[in-house]
């Protein structure tokens, strides 16, 4: 550059400020002196500018791109050289990138194919012309106003390489991939970009694919948490269907985006012009009025809630929980298309529970109230807002508790505790159980007295009356689709229909569904409303889902189960538990939203000592759901869940270089892992077959898994004795959850271990296989308690403040077990002369986590001499300490 004064010229442009900077070099806002007009400048900078060869084949290539002439390209106005410094002129556009926009969450389907077909467009005219672009990304597309509409505009052909026919492929790629150097964004390269091999431009529709399915999702096609795992994903793995994440896109969009994404570049599309044409064709289809829902009548002035004071609202809901004089019953709305919107946190030294099983936000019919599992002194509880209120009520006897709804009149709570389904007055009186639920998974009130919910882990929705009896099924998971339950069913407004979660094992296979009451499960011919992966809600004329981690609302006609207009995106970055499928909003057909930011939660591996520091990372961050140490005390294996599906998969880990590898890749959800006791065999269970059934696969290598048992009930090992017995739980209807003991090699059938009506839970074999040690609620909460097998009715209670997942240390001598508070404690263990077991007094060793009781499976595992903890840590500031609640008219 050359100095005149104050500013700064390059040949014959005046340099007026920076524009932005990447990995090849600085653009400049500039102005051509000739001509006058405003340009945007490139100057390539670093090993770039200084590579003689580099610089040839650039300035060789760019007089090729300049003779590009095209609506959606940016226009290459200029090239040239100064001082050995090459430069690009191109057409100055104002806009926003692609990149920018897609922060803000997924397009609308017509709008992203509107810009796809742009780009398509704009590719094929540069394929035409023997030039593929090797960057293509959100990055690289600029969106500009084009008279009403946005236009997209392709940029920085920077690493563009000519292809020519007659062209050796190793002239075309050698002098820019040489010294292991490979050119392009790792998220959008194709496959045989990784590896090094000749491109043409079917690599550009591998990244054009990848660039549609984040336009479409909101999120990357191949992800991971280090370059060698993007490459992995890129090289091995297929990303969940555009519809499983955004299930109003239209079917067609998976296909064209899948064959883009095709590993071998044989199966894409041939050319650019065949995808635009494809891509024209779905745009217009979209855009026509018959391929349009109709759009929803003018609301009806009726009268709602006031927010006379909005301000004062807003100035103390920041505070904390004083928020007071908002409500009116009977005024209208005031600007009701302005959403008022405020935070909700706990008193000082409680939280707001959202892990494992203790989660739950629910709005009263009216609007007035909110009900949300808090803690107090550590233990989950339910507690009730009145919005008019300075002050929650906790209500007692709810210790325990997830998912509240309420009666249709407001005045009643049902909710899940100590593997059963309750209810209880709000006003007071102690809860009352209804049936037994061992895994609650969502529930509804019907208006003439019934209530609806899943009661165990096969995912039935059943039905029983408010006052008691007996359950009857509604709904059973349909093997032919691969479901594996039926979750989270709500109600619909005419009150003879109920929508569900039906999940699959299948990759993109879960949908929202809607069954009839009162027909059974045989003759029910449900009704698919849309792909999805949460808990779904109808509410004010609206249908609420989730695409991805953003909540979406859509009119919706209940009568006829179809939309009445597009849906909109409410809020991005939910608060989501997606191993159980679980979203954390409420909506009361007021027009009142509660929802919890903060994204799903992660955690990683990390050792502690047992005083609880100092902690020592030992793995990458992930929605690990279950963790166990191997007996050689340096591998561990987890089961760790897709963070948009929820399938999990079990994962290998080498503990002091923090590598991990994934061992199951079937169909089907693979959890509650546990070794052998010679540390070459894992048992975990799987839903790859139906209800959750126990497998068995080597540690190592690629060999199948085989089966071990065959329920109908779901199964879960928790341990191996050294003379092979596994023993697991079982979750039945009837009895609740009960240990059963299996030979590992299937030489003898299952015997029961439990004798008690109660929930036996979380059983592990003393090192020498004399003893169990498990967590049982026979006394009203779960304790710890050792007996022996077979059982001859020595028992002893180690724990008396509640406690669950025991774990013995390698000697014997200690047990290890979580209380009801989430710390972590250890009770030692003195054996006695006639052979039983003295437990002493339990230490508090540190704080694991709150609410630790609730998780469903082990977060954390012992070293055999007991020194150090592996603990799945959660990832701190993903989950905000508070509910969001939002005043507006859907």
């Amino acid at each position: 550059m050359s100095s005149t004064g104050a500013s700064y010229t390059v040949a014959h442009y005046e340099v007026l400020g920076k524009l932005g900077e990447g990995g090849m070099g600085q653009v400049w806002k500039a102005r051509d002196i000739r001509l006058g007009r405003t340009v945007a400048l490139k100057v390539l900078n670093g090993a770039f500018a200084e590579d003689p060869e580099f610089r040839r084949r650039f300035l060789r290539e760019a007089k090729a791109i300049s003779v590009l002439n095209h609506p959606n390209v940016c226009t290459l106005f200029d090239i040239g050289e100064e001082s050995g410094m090459p430069f690009l002129v191109m057409e100055f556009l104002e806009g926003e990138s692609l990149a920018a926009r897609l922060q803000q969450g997924p397009l609308p389907a017509p709008e992203a194919l509107h810009y796809a077909a742009q780009i398509a467009d704009a590719l094929e005219a540069a394929h035409r012309a023997g030039i593929v672009h090797r960057d293509l990304k959100p990055g690289n597309v600029l969106l500009v106003r084009a008279g009403a509409r946005l236009s997209a505009k392709l940029l920085d052909f920077g690493l563009a390489k000519i292809v020519h026919p007659d062209a050796a492929a190793s002239d075309a790629s050698a002098p820019l991939t040489r010294a292991g150097i490979v050119m392009g964004t790792l998220n959008y390269m194709a496959p045989e970009q990784i590896q090094g091999k000749p491109l043409d431009a079917r690599a550009d529709l591998f990244a054009f694919g990848a660039l549609l399915y984040e336009m479409l999702t909101g999120t990357k096609a191949f992800r991971g948490e280090s370059q060698s795992a993007v490459m992995s994903a890129i090289l091995s793995a297929d990303p969940p269907p555009v519809s499983a994440l955004t299930p109003i896109s239209p079917p067609e969009v998976d296909r064209l985006v899948q064959r883009c994404l095709a590993k071998d570049p044989d199966q894409r599309y041939q050319s650019a012009k065949d995808l635009f044409a494809e891509l024209a064709f779905l745009e217009r289809q979209l855009n026509t009025p018959a391929s349009r829902p109709a759009q929803p009548p003018p609301p009806a002035r009726t009268p709602k809630l006031a927010w006379a004071a909005a301000a004062l609202a807003l100035t103390l809901g920041a505070a904390g929980w004083a928020f007071a004089g908002w409500l009116s019953a009977r005024a209208p709305v005031q600007n009701a298309s302005q959403p008022v919107e405020f935070s909700v946190t706990p008193p000082p030294g409680e939280s707001l529970l959202f892990t494992g099983l203790a989660a739950g936000t629910a709005l009263s019919p009216d609007g007035r109230r909110l009900a949300f599992v808090t803690t107090r002194n550590g233990v989950p509880v339910l507690a009730v807002r009145p919005l008019d209120s300075l002050d929650p009520v906790v209500l007692a006897g709810t210790e325990g508790a997830s998912f509240p709804f309420w009666s249709p009149d407001g005045r009643r709570l049902a909710f899940f505790a100590s593997g059963k389904l309750c209810k209880m007055n709000v006003a007071g009186g102690a809860p009352i159980a209804l049936a037994p639920a061992p895994v609650g998974r969502g529930g509804s009130w019907t208006p003439d007295g019934a209530i609806l919910f899943t009661a165990d882990a096969t995912g039935s929705v059943f039905e029983i009356p408010e006052a008691g009896g007996e359950p009857v099924r509604l709904t059973q998971p349909n093997p032919s689709r691969k479901e594996d339950g039926h979750f989270w069913p709500q109600v619909l407004p005419d009150g003879k229909r109920f929508l569900y979660l039906a999940r699959s094992v299948e990759r993109g296979g879960s949908h929202i569904e809607v069954a009839q009451r009162g027909v059974e499960p045989q003759r029910q011919q449900p009704v698919r409303l849309l792909r999805a992966n949460h808990n779904a809600a109808a509410a004010a004329g609206q249908l609420f889902f989730l695409a991805g981690e953003s909540l979406q609302s859509q009119p919706f006609d209940w009568s006829t189960l179809k939309p009445r207009g597009p849906a909109r995106t409410l809020a991005a970055g939910l608060g989501t538990l997606i191993h159980i499928n679980y979203a954390g909003f409420s909506v009361a057909p007021s027009g009142i939203l509660a929802f919890r930011p903060g994204g799903q939660p992660t955690s990683r591996l990390v050792w502690f000592d047992r005083n609880g520091g100092p902690p020592q990372p030992a793995g990458d961050e992930a929605v690990h759901v279950a963790v166990r140490l191997a007996p050689d005390g340096v591998r561990a294996v987890t089961a760790t869940a897709e963070s948009l599906t929820g399938i999990s998969d079990l994962w290998l880990h080498d503990l002091p270089s923090a590598a991990a590898a994934r061992v199951t890749f079937d169909a089907g959800r693979d959890f509650s892992p546990v070794w052998s006791p010679a540390g070459d065999q894992i048992a975990f269970a799987s839903t790859r077959n139906g209800p959750s059934n126990l497998y068995v696969r080597a540690a190592a290598g690629s060999s199948a898994s085989r089966r071990l048992t065959d329920s109908p009930h779901p199964q879960r090992p928790t341990d191996w004795a050294r003379d092979g017995r596994l023993i697991y739980e079982e979750t039945n209807p009837t009895s609740g959850r009960d240990l059963w003991i299996v030979p590992a090699d299937a030489s003898a059938k299952p015997v029961a271990v439990s004798t008690s009506g109660a929930n036996e839970v979380h059983a592990r074999f003393s090192p020498d296989g004399r003893w169990i040690a498990f967590a049982s609620d026979e006394s009203g909460r779960y304790e710890i308690y050792i007996r022996d097998f077979p059982f001859t009715g020595a028992q002893w209670q180690v724990s008396s403040a509640g406690g669950s997942h025991p774990v013995w240390r390698g000697d014997g001598q200690e047990l290890f077990f979580l209380s009801s508070t989430g710390d972590l404690h250890a009770a030692p263990l003195t054996p006695l002369p006639g052979g039983g077991l003295r437990p002493g007094k339990p230490a508090r060793l540190f704080t694991l986590a709150t609410g630790a009781q609730a998780w469903a499976d082990h977060r954390y595992d012992v070293s055999r001499d007991g020194r150090r903890i592996l603990v799945l840590a959660d990832t701190p500031n993903r989950a905000p300490a508070a509910l969001t609640l939002r005043l507006a008219a859907f």
